[in-house]
C-alpha cells in the first residue's frame, strides 16, 4: 500500500516540474495558475501569448520568446521579420517586385512591357490592339484582335453583298473579316425585332436554258454546292447556294409540268439580283417535285436528286468546283411509278435507312440505291396492295423517315403505313373519317411527319389526310384526331404537316395549309379543358384565312425569325407570301 502511494506522489512531483520555467509548454493545465511561469493556452503552459507578454525587442512565436528580427523591422501582421529576401508591404511579406504589383492579393510582379488590368499581367500595346489567348501579343498598327489572332480588317460592311469573296461582313464590327478566322456559327436573331425586307430577286438569264420558266411552285433548297473561296473544300465557310426547279406557268399550267434545274448563288449582287450558276432542262422534270440534297458517294460534295416527269427519278453530279458544270449521276426511270405511286409532286429524301455505306433515296413507300438509282424495294411488293404510299389530294407521295421506336434503325411512314428499313411493313392504320374528298386519282393516304408529342422517347406519327390531322403512336394507334376548318373550298385535303413549337410552350404543334385556311392544330386545345388561347375549332390553336382551293395541298415551313422562342410560319397560298407569328 505505502509503495501505491509513494508512486503517486513522484508523479505528482513530476507534473510540477513540467510547468517550470525551463519547459513551460509541457505540462497540462485549466487556468494560468497552473503554470509555475507563463500562460494556460490552449490547456498547455507557454511562456507567452503574445510578443507583449515578453522583454525588450523579443517576440512570441508558437509560445516561446525570442529574438527573431528588431522591432523596428517587423511585418505588421504577424509581427514577425520576412524571411529571405521578402519585403513587408502593406503589413504583408511579399517576394521582391522591381515592376507593378499585380493580382488579386498583390501576389503577381507584372515584368518589364506588362501592365496591370483586371487583376492580371498582360502586354502593354499602347495604342495597338491586345491579342493573343492570354492577351500577350500586341498587334500592329491598324490591326484588330479578332478570335486571338491579329488581323487586317477589309472594308466596311453592312452584309455580306459588301464583301469580296474570302471575307465575311463582321456586322458587330462593320467590317470584312477572312473567312478563315471565323468559325461555325449559329445565328440568334435578336429578340422581338423582324422587319423584313426585299434583298435581292432572282430572274432567269437570257444566255441559260429556258429563260421564260421565271415561276416557281415547289420548295427550294439551300446548301453549299459551289467552292467559292477556293480552297478546295465545299462546306460552310462557302457562300450556301439555293436550288430549286422553276416552270412558265403562263405556258404550261400550275403542276407536273416541264421545269428546269437552276442553281442560284445566294449572295444578293448590289443591283439586287441574283447570279445564276448552273441551268438544266435534260432530263425533263416534274416543276411540282421535290428535290433533296446530300453526298451520295462520300467525295464531300452534294449531289442533287430531283423527280423527272413523269415516273422516275435523278441524281445530278457536279464537275466543276464554281458549281458551273453538272453531269448526270444516274438517273432511274421507273420508280416511283406514274399511276401507281404518284401523279406529280413526288418529296424524295435522302438517309441512310440500313446504317451500311451510302445512303439510299426514299421516295413515298420506295426504296433507291444512292450510289445506283436501282430499286433496293417497293412497298406496294413488300407489303402487297393497299399499303400507304404517302399522297393527299393530286400531289405526292411525301413520306418521313426516322428512328420511331429508337431500335438504331430507321423506318419509313408512308401515308397510313409505317416500314422498316428492309421494307417489312410494321403497321398500317385504318381510316375509318374524312374531312373532305379526295381530289386526287390515286388513294389519299396522307402525307408524313414524326415528331415528339407525348412523355416517352420514342416519335409519334403525324399525318394530314383529307382535311383532318392524326397524330398516331409509335404502334401506329390512334392519340388524336384533329378536323382541319373550312370555309366554301369544295375539296380542303390539307398540305404537308410541319411540326415547331408554335406557341412557346415548349411542346409541338401542327402546321398545314389548307384550302381555306392556315391552321396551327394543338394537342393542348383538345378536351373539354383546352389551355388558354385556343380557337373556338377542337384541336387547333389558331387559323386564319388564306387564298388556297386550287391547290389545297401546299406545303409550308418555320423559323423563329425573331428570336423569342416561338416558330413562324412561312406559307405562300395563289397570291401572297405570308410569315404567321
Amino acid at each position: 500500500m505505502r509503495s501505491y502511494v509513494f508512486m503517486v506522489a513522484v508523479a505528482a512531483t513530476a507534473c510540477l516540474n513540467g510547468c517550470s520555467s525551463s519547459s513551460a509548454g509541457s505540462g497540462p493545465c485549466q487556468r494560468d495558475e497552473d503554470c509555475s511561469e507563463g500562460y494556460c493556452v490552449a490547456g498547455e503552459c507557454f511562456h507567452c501569448r503574445t510578443s507583449a507578454d515578453c522583454d525588450g525587442d523579443m517576440v512570441c512565436q508558437d509560445g516561446e520568446c525570442v529574438e527573431d528580427c528588431p522591432l523596428a523591422d517587423r511585418c505588421e501582421f504577424g509581427g514577425t521579420c520576412c524571411p529571405g529576401d521578402s519585403v513587408c508591404e502593406d503589413g504583408v511579406c511579399r517576394p521582391p517586385c522591381n515592376g507593378t504589383r499585380c493580382g488579386h492579393n498583390l501576389e503577381l510582379c507584372c515584368e518589364q512591357g506588362q501592365v496591370c488590368e483586371q487583376n492580371r499581367c498582360i502586354a502593354d500595346c499602347g495604342g495597338t490592339a491586345r491579342c493573343g489567348p492570354m492577351l500577350n501579343d500586341c498587334c500592329q498598327a491598324g490591326q484588330i484582335c479578332y478570335a486571338a489572332e491579329c488581323t487586317t480588317p477589309g472594308s466596311e460592311c453592312s452584309r455580306q453583298a459588301d464583301c469580296p469573296p474570302g471575307q465575311v461582313c463582321e456586322r458587330d464590327l462593320g467590317v470584312c473579316i477572312d473567312e478563315g478566322l471565323i468559325g461555325d456559327c449559329e445565328y440568334i436573331p435578336p429578340v422581338g425585332q423582324f422587319n423584313p425586307e426585299q434583298d435581292c430577286r432572282w430572274t432567269p438569264p437570257a444566255n441559260q436554258p429556258t429563260p421564260s420558266r421565271d415561276d416557281v411552285v415547289m420548295t427550294p433548297v439551300v446548301a453549299n454546292l459551289t467552292d467559292d473561296n477556293g480552297d478546295g473544300k465545299t462546306d460552310a465557310r462557302d457562300i450556301p447556294d439555293i436550288a430549286f426547279i422553276s416552270y412558265d406557268l403562263e405556258a404550261d399550267g400550275c403542276c407536273n409540268v416541264p421545269g428546269t434545274l437552276r442553281i442560284v448563288s445566294g449572295r444578293c449582287r448590289d443591283d439586287g439580283g441574283m447570279d445564276t450558276i448552273f441551268s438544266s432542262d435534260a432530263p425533263q422534270l416534274d416543276n411540282s417535285g421535290g428535290l433533296a440534297v446530300g453526298d451520295l458517294d462520300g467525295d464531300g460534295v452534294a449531289e442533287i436528286v430531283a423527280m423527272t416527269l413523269q415516273s422516275g427519278t435523278v441524281a445530278f453530279k457536279r464537275t466543276s468546283p464554281d458549281g458551273s458544270s453538272w453531269d448526270l449521276f444516274w438517273q432511274n426511270t421507273d420508280y416511283p411509278k406514274w399511276d401507281v405511286h404518284t401523279r406529280g409532286g413526288s418529296q424524295p429524301s435522302i438517309a441512310n435507312i440500313d446504317g451500311q455505306g451510302a445512303p439510299e433515296i426514299v421516295v413515298g413507300n420506295v426504296v433507291l440505291d444512292g450510289l445506283t438509282g436501282q430499286l433496293r424495294w417497293d412497298g406496294l411488293a413488300t407489303a402487297g396492295s393497299g399499303a400507304g404510299i404517302g399522297n393527299n389530294a393530286f400531289l405526292g407521295p411525301v413520306s418521313a423517315v426516322a428512328d420511331i421506336d429508337l431500335d438504331g434503325k430507321l423506318e419509313i411512314v408512308a401515308g397510313n403505313s409505317c416500314y422498316s428499313h428492309d421494307g417489312t411493313l410494321r403497321w398500317t392504320y385504318t381510316y375509318t373519317t374524312q374531312n373532305s374528298p379526295c381530289g386526287g386519282k390515286l388513294p389519299c393516304d396522307g402525307f408524313d411527319a414524326v415528331a415528339n408529342f407525348d412523355s416517352d422517347d420514342q416519335g409519334e406519327v403525324v399525318i394530314v389526310r383529307q382535311g383532318e390531322v392524326f397524330v398516331l403512336d409509335t404502334d401506329g394507334s390512334e392519340i388524336a384526331r384533329i378536323p382541319i376548318p373550312v370555309d366554301d373550298c369544295a375539296n380542303n385535303e390539307s398540305g404537308p404537316p410541319t411540326v415547331a413549337d408554335f406557341d412557346g410552350d415548349g411542346r409541338p404543334e401542327i402546321g398545314t395549309a389548307a384550302g381555306d385556311y392556315y391552321v396551327i392544330a394543338d394537342l393542348d386545345c383538345l378536351g373539354s379543358n383546352p389551355q388558354p388561347g385556343c380557337s373556338d375549332q377542337p384541336g387547333v390553336l389558331w387559323y386564319v384565312p388564306n387564298e388556297d382551293c386550287s391547290s389545297r395541298v401546299t406545303a409550308s415551313s418555320v423559323f423563329d425569325f425573331d428570336g423569342d422562342g416561338r416558330a413562324e410560319a412561312v406559307y405562300a397560298d395563289e397570291t401572297t407570301f405570308r410569315i404567321f407569328d
